[in-house]
């Protein structure tokens, strides 16, 4: 597994005595910030964080029965499924010897050369055997064509509330749905926050984001969101105001159907991801032409519109 220079800030050992969350290792440094989210109520467990300064923690809780504790890296990109592997390469070994020295040498490897080798029964592995999880496929079969929907979100740059009540249900979903769009098109680091306590200060300076909450009430204050995706049903909600950005054109009609008829042919989750990264690239590239860029709302879709908008190519 390669990490990009620099990627990678710090990580720390939370242990639980007594009901009381304490902070046993840290490398190589930690500051308030990192420690307020690390002993906060939902520290112990499986989730990945955004903090206002635009780090990413990646915590994952040890499943063994001999030593109830969590694990986490402090990142500077979103990047769940690469970290995760460097994670529970991690934990492996400190379960192995409880030795936090020996998660300083694979952390330095991972840090200085961009990759790891670990030991595990003294045969060297380069990574833990973990799949990627993308879960595209998951995503359409829960919500059907209407994925589309938040698909025309990302592209139009328009806020979306994902609540569900399982933190971790929640998350993978979340991850899920920033694999839609290439990352390169857009960046989850500039408006993905993986879990939203108080939406009106935590969102307060964003105009563009995709929050997960675990608190449904929120579905009535539509002055918040343009899409409320609820994943406990599997149903999406349009604000009032913003059902003019949701029309459904010609192209969104065909990315939906080329895309259920892939998951009903059990296209993998790679696929599908490639299908759709390559439509949408498509269809912003198409914004570059002459013509798009010089025309006028009577002579554009309203969809092209907004999306040339959310590109700042209307001159």
């Amino acid at each position: 597994m390669a990490i990009s220079e620099n990627q990678l800030m710090s990580f720390h050992i939370i242990e639980r005595f007594h009901n009381e969350k304490l902070i046993t290792w840290s490398y190589p440094d930690i500051t308030q910030t990192i420690r307020d989210v690390l002993v906060s109520d939902i520290s112990l467990q499986s989730y990945f964080h955004r903090t206002q300064e635009n780090e990413w923690i990646y915590i994952w809780e040890s499943a063994t029965e001999l030593k109830k504790y969590s694990l986490a890296l402090v990142t500077k990109s979103f990047n769940p499924n690469q970290f995760e592997k460097l994670g529970h390469l991690l934990m492996k070994s400190y379960e192995q010897n409880l030795n936090p020295v020996q998660l300083v040498k694979i952390y330095l490897e991972a840090f200085m050369k961009g990759s790891y080798i670990g030991q595990e029964n003294g045969n060297q592995i380069k990574e833990c055997n973990r799949n990627n999880y993308i879960g595209i496929k998951d995503l359409i079969h829960s919500l059907g064509h209407e994925f589309i929907l938040i698909l025309n979100a990302l592209l139009l740059k328009k806020n979306v509330i994902v609540y569900h009540s399982n933190l971790e249900t929640l998350q993978k979903n979340l991850k899920s749905i920033a694999s839609l769009i290439d990352f390169k098109l857009r960046d989850p680091t500039q408006y993905l926050f993986p879990i939203v306590k108080k939406i009106t200060s935590d969102l307060k300076d964003e105009s563009f984001y995709v929050a997960g909450i675990k608190d449904k009430s929120v579905i009535i204050k539509q002055d918040h969101y343009d899409l409320f995706v609820n994943l406990l049903n599997n149903t999406i909600t349009i604000a009032s105001k913003s059902k003019d950005s949701f029309c459904m054109t010609s192209k969104h009609k065909e990315i939906t159907m080329q895309l259920v008829q892939m998951v009903e042919d059990n296209c993998n989750d790679s696929k599908l991801q490639q299908t759709l990264h390559r439509k949408t690239e498509n269809l912003i590239n198409s914004l570059q032409t002459n013509e798009v860029r010089s025309c006028t709302n009577s002579s554009m879709d309203s969809f092209m519109l907004n999306l040339a908008v959310a590109e700042n190519l209307m001159i």
